[in-house]
C-alpha cells in the first residue's frame, strides 16, 4: 500500500477541508461499522475500500464521477488559470 503525504499550504483552508471530509467518510462508511481481526484482514479491507473509493464510488462534488474518472477528464483538458492553488492574501 502506498500512502502519499498531503502538503498543506498556509492560509489555504481548502487543503484541510477535503482531507477532513475524506477522513470522516472513511470512518463512518468503513471503520465504525466493521470489526477487524487479524491485522492482515484489516490491511486487505483497507486496500479494497480505497480501491472502491477511487474507482467505483461516485462523488457529487466531482460531477458524479469517480476520483479516477474525474482525474482522467481533467487531464484531458487544458489547465485552468488558477490551477496552482490558493493565493495568500498577503
Amino acid at each position: 500500500m502506498i500512502i502519499n503525504q498531503i502538503s498543506i499550504r498556509k492560509n489555504c483552508p481548502y487543503d484541510t477541508a477535503i482531507a477532513e471530509s475524506t477522513y470522516k467518510s472513511f470512518k463512518v462508511e468503513f471503520v465504525y461499522p466493521t470489526k477487524f481481526e487479524p491485522l492482515a484482514e484489516l490491511q486487505l479491507q483497507i486496500f479494497d475500500y480505497v480501491n472502491w473509493w477511487n474507482h467505483l464510488r461516485i462523488h457529487g462534488a466531482l460531477g458524479y464521477e469517480t476520483p479516477v474518472g474525474y482525474q482522467n477528464l481533467r487531464l484531458a483538458q487544458p489547465p485552468l488559470d488558477n490551477e496552482a492553488g490558493c493565493v495568500s492574501a498577503g
